[in-house]
Formats: structure tokens, C-alpha cells, sequence
């Protein structure tokens, strides 16, 4: 079965959003949420 030719070439880091389940993130939210991960490790 092959992908929607839409979404053939497209790469994870093609958007600007990402979504998981109900989520969604933008680029710079996942840097914030992984800085203060991060952070909390320290």
C-alpha cells in the first residue's frame, strides 16, 4: 500500500506543528517543554 502522494516526500521535520493524539505543538513549544525537562534533570 502506498502513502498518499501528498505525504510521500514530506519528512517529520517538514511542518511547523507537530501533533500528538489531542496534542499539538508547535517547533517552538517542543524546545521550551525539552529545555525545561532539561532543566529539571539538573
Amino acid at each position: 500500500m502506498k502513502p498518499a502522494p501528498s505525504t510521500a516526500n514530506k519528512g517529520i521535520f517538514s511542518s511547523d506543528s507537530f501533533r500528538v493524539g489531542t496534542l499539538s505543538y508547535t517547533r517552538a513549544s517542543l524546545v521550551t517543554v525539552m529545555f525545561w525537562m532539561l532543566w529539571a534533570d539538573l
